[in-house]
């Protein structure tokens, strides 16, 4: 009879244990998918409520891709916003002046972007990949590129070749409605 109670009692007691393994697994995995998640809330930043692991990947999908609702998001979050891509934040601004503060005057603090992939060397030596001081070398030989004298001496290439690829698209549009019409 005291060998029945003790079977009973272990076997209340692993099935207790078996809940709060399960009840601690299931709050650490909560945890680990939502500990990144903060961020617009530290920075005071609007921005669409992510899920834990999938950030806002399913409201993306949902509002037919990243462009579409990067467009519905600054309608509706104004020109700075936080999205989440899985769990790594991003912080959107689409406000021109900032944007000229975070990329011309303060581009050494504002470095590393986020990669869609780490490509191997050395692919990741380009702008889009190079990070800290690869990607401040990068920027720094590139700059005096883009200076206002040599991107106005660029204007007549630009003029040209945005002739060239309109023609090109009158000559698609004006076939394409060549063939609707013997087509319908």
């Amino acid at each position: 009879m005291f060998e029945n109670v003790l079977e009973i009692i272990a076997i209340n007691l692993s099935y207790s244990a078996l809940f709060v393994l399960i009840f601690v697994t299931i709050l650490v995995t909560y945890w680990l998918g939502t500990f990144n998640l903060t961020l617009a809330a530290e920075l005071d930043l609007p921005g669409p409520k992510p899920l834990p692991f999938l950030g806002n990947l399913f409201d993306i999908r949902k509002r037919g891709g990243i462009h579409k609702a990067l467009l519905e998001y600054t309608r509706e979050y104004g020109k700075h916003f936080v999205i989440y891509q899985g769990r790594i934040p991003s912080i959107v601004i689409v406000d021109p002046e900032t944007l000229r503060q975070v990329l011309v005057k303060n581009f050494t603090t504002f470095r590393n972007r986020f990669p869609p992939f780490n490509p191997p060397s050395p692919l990741d030596s380009g702008l889009f990949f190079a990070k800290d001081h690869k990607w401040k070398r990068i920027r720094t030989t590139i700059t005096p590129s883009f200076s206002a004298f040599k991107i106005k001496q660029m204007v007549p290439l630009i003029e040209e070749a945005c002739e060239v690829m309109m023609k090109k698209l009158r000559k698609e549009v004006a076939d394409t409605c060549e063939y609707d019409k013997q087509n319908s």
